[in-house]
């Protein structure tokens, strides 16, 4: 608890430092005399822009930044009208610091370096027609910068674009879910959008944010998407999929009136991405890079459970061909590993970390300078790149398998708990950011060491990377139980569930010992053990792997 509220702590703190800001609510000026007729564009993904009122006053800073005017209402409609702030050029939190420093000492003596803010509440076609209005000032080359969903907003701006627009265009893109991402709906089922946010601090505000953005709608999986949603662990079509999710709660009006226009209007947003000729229109500038990263679990399916006419979320399935938020195959805009467009990297930094990372800087530099060059690029990855990722190294349960990705998995379902207390076997203690966990609460690469998954408010799942830990679990219910598994790509090795008794304990610590059998136990705080309720059997295991 102390943490949490410590937790809490820090958010009110960022929200009442925040001081008004003179003459930075006008909206986007369009510079008619350009410094230089190129120009260098950096977009940023969802909330990654600072947001001012009317006042000058900035309302969204970052985490903690939670006050009314920033909610919609169920039609997607702001409460009010809210402003991007343009003057920092770093985004919110100072996210794209460093990415942005280093394209401006690179480039700023060849073109304008800009940093787009936006609203990034609104749907994306919004932001894209502001972007096509910066872009307007200038008649030399274009490159844009898109991290997460702000390749949406560029793949919307090439929609709108002229064709001499186009033509001096190069894209590139970092984790873009060009075809949508699972973990959406997670987000959409939990309200769990933003990270470190404290549960304490007022989930249903959250939940009510997120579930009323027109954006975050539009980050749902479309029909390009791989299966995405399971009902008791079987793949669902896409429409009965879609069907699922028109009837919970989070999509429809509270009066009862039917589902919230976003729903629609999503689908009517990635149906446009799709030109005359069936390609997407990210692929119609002159040269398009889709940058992404794998590694990380990543949520790959929601599995609902339907019992008795109801559905809640069960588990989620994951997978390691992700940046943690968005699968490869959304990053890379359903294309295959090997199309020239596509620029794969093992661990080159989970989704957040992909603007940080030097590798990814590399290949940013590379497209980039091709395109103030005016050349058309042929191919973005060497041929030895290519046979280093091909298609083959994919395995049926969509992970990625190879000498250079670990694909073992210390899998947790804990049902009816607090949120889990997770260290290290050396007493380090593992850290959140959003989902994803770090070690020692150092967000560097090299420290993450796997995920943990709100599934409800009491229920979550944990996913580690081969190693030995320590998870505290405070049950909450006398019906609290966990699941242990341990997975290698993807395939169930051993699973056992336990049942936490709460009579006399209040909380309980799993050690886990990756692939050694003989030391998996769930025991007390005192050390007395629990035995498991459950060992699946060798028939039981061929079952779930044969899903």
């Amino acid at each position: 608890m102390k943490k949490r509220l410590f937790a809490l702590v820090a958010c009110l703190s960022i929200l009442l430092s925040t001081t008004a800001m003179a003459g930075v609510t006008e909206d986007l000026v369009v510079d008619a005399t350009a410094a230089s007729n190129n120009v260098v564009v950096l977009i940023p993904g969802i909330c990654g822009s600072e947001l001012v009122n009317s006042a000058g006053t900035k309302i969204w800073v970052g985490l903690g930044s939670l006050t009314s005017q920033i909610l919609c209402s169920e039609s997607g409609v702001p409460s009010i009208t809210l402003s991007p702030y343009n003057n920092d050029n770093y985004g919110t939190l100072d996210l794209y610091k460093t990415l942005y420093n280093n394209l401006k000492d690179r480039y700023s003596s060849e073109a304008d370096v800009k940093f787009f803010a936006y609203d990034w509440r609104l749907g994306n076609a919004t932001a894209a027609s502001r972007l096509k209005s910066l872009i307007s000032g200038y008649s030399g080359q274009i490159v844009l910068i898109a991290h997460s969903m702000g390749g949406l907003v560029v793949s919307d701006y090439l929609r709108q674009a002229t064709s001499s627009q186009r033509s001096r265009t190069t894209f590139i893109s970092l984790g873009t879910p060009f075809t949508g991402a699972p973990k959406a709906v997670q987000v959409m089922e939990t309200g769990q959008m933003f990270p470190d946010i404290p549960t304490d601090y007022d989930t249903q505000y959250v939940q009510n944010l997120c579930r009323n953005m027109p954006a975050a709608y539009e980050l749902l999986p479309t029909s390009r998407a791989d299966a995405f949603l399971q009902v008791n662990g079987t793949d669902q079509t896409y429409a009965n999929a879609w069907n699922i999710l028109k009837s919970r709660s989070w999509s429809r009006f509270t009066n009862g009136s039917g589902n919230k226009p976003m729903m629609a209007n999503s689908v009517t947003f990635h149906n446009n991405q799709k030109q005359s000729n069936g390609a997407p229109y990210a692929l119609a500038a002159r040269n398009t890079v889709m940058i992404s990263s794998y590694g990380y679990s990543t949520v790959a399916k929601v599995n609902y459970s339907l019992s008795n006419g109801t559905y809640s979320v069960a588990s989620v399935v994951s997978t390691n061909n992700g940046d943690g938020t968005v699968p490869a195959y959304s990053g890379q805009n359903q294309l295959s590993n090997t199309d020239s467009h596509v620029v794969r990297l093992s661990s080159a930094g989970n989704h957040i970390g992909l603007v940080s990372n030097s590798t990814v800087y590399s290949r940013i530099l590379q497209a980039a300078s091709a395109g103030l060059a005016g050349v058309t690029l042929s191919a973005v990855q060497t041929p030895a790149e290519v046979e280093a990722v091909p298609t083959a190294v994919v395995n049926e349960r969509g992970w990625i398998v190879g000498d250079d990705v670990d694909g073992r998995r210390i899998q947790v379902i804990a049902r009816g708990v607090g949120e889990p207390k997770i260290t290290t076997n050396d007493g380090k203690v593992c850290s959140k950011f959003g989902d994803d966990l770090f070690v020692d609460g150092t967000y560097i690469d090299g420290t993450y060491i796997g995920a943990c998954w709100e599934l409800s408010n009491d229920s979550f799942q944990i996913e580690l990377m081969n190693d030995e830990y320590q998870i505290e679990i405070e049950p909450l219910s006398d019906n609290a139980e966990v699941e242990v598994s341990y997975m290698d790509s993807g395939y169930y090795e051993n699973n056992a569930k336990y049942f936490i008794d709460n009579n006399n304990q209040t909380e309980y610590s799993i050690n886990l010992d990756s692939f050694d059998k003989q030391k998996v136990a769930v025991s007390s705080v005192s050390g007395k053990l629990v035995e498991p309720i459950r060992v699946a059997s060798l028939a039981a295991l061929q079952a779930m792997n044969a899903d």
